[in-house]
């Protein structure tokens, strides 16, 4: 796939190639100044906001656009559909890229604090904490899927793969 825009010091752009994202026949760009964030689709600018924003992620469904960004100065996630704001957490990292789940868009996210990592599926903007592995696990995904949690990871030298309360342990030998 092949896109042109016009480029120079009339149209705005973003440097960073990781700042660009195709989504269909659509080029989309962010980039922050100094207090706001701005987005370009096919370089015509779309949105702009206040606070310096990261975008991770974005889907387009029926010409509605859903993004998953994070702050650059607190960390943390911001949803948004139409660049309008669905849900946010300072606390909340996310993990891993949108996914839809009947129809929901999610996606994973983890806290951490004094008594370990927390680990969340965040559903249309709600977050729903989730049990997550043995002690001592690594998560390496989680995911809902059908409503069930499913999560890999390791523990130790063990690899597992839990769906709700059924674990299935892959011995390393």
């Amino acid at each position: 796939l092949l896109m042109e825009r016009p480029a120079g010091t009339a149209y705005p752009s973003s440097s960073d190639s990781d700042m660009h994202r195709a989504a269909g026949a659509d080029l989309y760009e962010d980039y922050s100044t100094d207090d706001e964030t701005v987005i370009l689709k096919n370089g015509k600018e779309v949105a702009r906001f206040q606070g310096r924003e990261r975008l991770i992620d974005g889907v387009v469904r029926d010409s509605v656009v859903y993004s998953l960004g994070a702050s650059r100065t607190n960390g943390g996630y911001i949803m948004r559909k139409d660049w309008k704001l669905v849900s946010q957490s300072s606390n909340i990292q996310p993990v891993g890229r949108f996914y839809e789940d009947g129809g929901k868009f999610c996606f994973s996210g983890a806290s951490s604090a004094d008594r370990g990592t927390q680990w969340f599926n965040i559903v249309e903007g709600d977050a729903v904490p989730v049990n997550a592995g043995r002690s001592g696990a690594r998560i390496q995904a989680l995911r809902l899927v059908n409503g069930n949690v499913w999560q890999a990871y390791n523990a130790g030298k063990d690899y597992c793969l839990q769906v709700n309360d059924i674990t299935i342990i892959l011995e390393y030998k």
